[in-house]
């Protein structure tokens, strides 16, 4: 077995790979920062968008990982050519992230990668997993660190939140083994944000308040921080259904293909309690 792991630098494709190197699993990953090599992994740089990149990037793969690349609205056009040459290539297997609720946002890039990857002939696995665990220290971590607040209009909704963690490992799981499926995965218990709050101010022995943001300013902050325009409103959109409840449900699936308990909140806030205080950047 050869793994391609693309997105290889973010928070979930670190994770994949941390479970691939720890089984010695020979992978190519690619990044955007220089080539190189480590151990049984072997780093690409490749360009998604544009298909550009090295021609040795696909040699002896016989597995594959897949996610578009956040701040991009156009996924099914960055994911298709890569599900395209899988087939050309043979690959015994894909393992494809899109995000919770793809599925049923028809005609969506998401929903219309997910498509083509069903309909590759290939074996396949799709994870879909809930609102990340991560986001408290990256994309909500500035109010967090100067205003000790989390501040995102969810309302009094709940959500499932996952780690990343438990993402990475499931998608590992499925890309070593021959199950095949679509999964919506989540964490073990559904909370809101006030709730997280509530954990937070544990963890950081100091008081985290949950302020419930109005939207149109928070989309505006969200474009003032570097997100593009479109993929602001697409956040909001989401974030929109996250405040109607849709965020809240959960799944048994993270046991069930992992044999354990999925991490919790309180283990996510005890164990990057130095990522929370200083609130670094996605």
């Amino acid at each position: 077995m050869k793994a391609l792991v693309f997105g290889s630098s973010g928070l979930v494709g670190q994770e994949v790979l941390k479970d691939l190197e720890a089984q010695n699993i020979p992978v190519h990953a690619v990044r955007r920062l220089a080539p190189g090599v480590k151990g049984t992994t072997r780093w690409f740089t490749h360009d998604l968008l544009h298909g550009a990149g090295s021609t040795e990037l696909w040699d002896g793969v016989t597995h594959v990982f897949v996610l578009a690349p956040a701040g991009y609205m156009n996924q099914d056009q960055i994911i298709i050519p890569v599900v395209e040459k899988a087939k050309s290539q043979k690959v015994q297997k894909i393992v494809l992230m899109t995000a919770m609720g793809a599925n049923h946002a028809f005609g969506s890039p998401l929903q219309k990668a997910e498509v083509a990857l069903q309909q590759s002939e290939l074996d396949w696995a799709i994870i879909r997993p809930n609102w990340f665990m991560q986001n408290f220290h990256t994309y909500w971590g500035h109010a967090l660190r100067t205003e000790h607040t989390v501040a995102v209009p969810a309302g009094t909704a709940k959500t499932s939140f996952i780690d990343v963690r438990d993402i990475g490992a499931v998608a590992a799981k499925l890309l070593t083994t021959k199950t095949i499926g679509a999964f919506d995965i989540t964490g073990p218990d559904a909370l809101t944000h006030a709730e997280v709050a509530a954990i937070l101010s544990e963890a950081l022995g100091q008081r985290i308040r949950y302020v419930d943001a109005e939207p149109k300013a928070f989309q505006e902050g969200l474009q003032k921080g570097g997100f593009p325009a479109d993929y602001a409103a697409f956040l909001m959109l989401i974030l929109g259904a996250l405040r109607e409840g849709h965020a809240a449900g959960v799944t048994t699936h993270v046991e069930q293909i992992l044999q354990r308990n999925p991490l919790s909140f309180a283990d996510y806030a005890r164990d990057f309690t130095t990522h929370l205080r200083t609130a670094a950047k996605p």
